[in-house]
C-alpha cells in the first residue's frame, strides 16, 4: 500500500499533453526521441564484422554484464529523484533538487545509465546500428540535460553551485561533461 501511493506520487505531475506533445511546450519532443531510440535498441543487430562463435560468445556476455549495470544504476537514479522524478527536461512543480544519492556523483546520472544499457545492446548485439543508436541518443540526451539544467537553475538557483563542480553525465568523456 505504501510503495503504490510512493509510486503513484513519484509518476504524478509530469504535465504530459497531447497539447505539449504537438507543441513541444515542456521538451516532449526530446523524450519522444529518446524513448524512439530506446525502442530502436530492441531491433535485431547487424554484426559489424564475421566473428568466430568465442568471439561472439564472449561480446553476449560482456553487452549483458554492462547492460545489467545500466539498469541497476538507472533504478537506483530514479529511487533516488523519487517523486521528483519526471521524463521531461522540465522539474515538476512540487518537485524538490537532488543532490545526493547517485545525484552526488553526476548530475544526470539517469541519461549516464541509458548511454551505459545502450552500450550493453551495442556489445550484445556486435551491431553497427546499434552503436549509431548509441551515438545518437548521447547527443540527444547530452541537449536534453543542458535544457533541463536552464530549468532546474531557474528554479532552484543553488543548482549554479552544483552544475559547477560535479560532472554532468561522464567525467571522462569530454562531450558528456560542459562544466566551465
Amino acid at each position: 500500500m505504501i510503495l503504490s501511493r510512493y509510486i503513484q506520487k513519484m509518476f504524478s505531475g509530469w504535465g504530459l499533453s497531447l497539447k505539449g506533445f504537438l507543441y513541444n511546450n515542456k521538451g516532449e519532443w526530446l523524450l519522444l526521441i529518446q524513448i524512439i531510440l530506446l525502442l530502436v535498441l530492441l531491433f535485431p543487430g547487424y554484426p559489424l564484422v564475421e566473428l568466430q562463435i568465442t568471439v561472439y560468445t564472449i561480446s553476449i556476455f560482456i553487452g549483458l554484464a554492462v547492460l545489467l549495470i545500466g539498469i541497476l544504476l538507472s533504478l537506483k537514479a530514479v529511487l533516488n529523484l523519487g517523486p521528483s522524478f519526471t521524463p521531461l527536461p522540465e522539474p515538476k512543480e512540487n518537485s524538490e533538487i537532488i543532490l545526493d544519492g547517485s545525484y552526488k556523483y553526476f548530475r544526470h546520472p539517469l541519461y549516464r545509465a541509458l548511454i551505459i544499457i545502450s552500450i550493453g545492446m551495442s556489445i550484445y548485439k556486435l551491431s553497427l546500428l546499434h552503436l549509431v543508436v548509441t551515438m545518437l541518443l548521447s547527443i540527444l540526451l547530452k541537449k536534453k540535460a543542458q535544457k533541463e539544467e536552464i530549468n532546474l537553475v531557474k528554479k532552484f538557483p543553488e543548482y549554479k553551485n552544483y552544475q559547477l563542480n560535479t560532472p554532468a553525465i561522464s567525467s571522462r568523456v569530454k562531450y558528456l561533461d560542459w562544466r566551465k
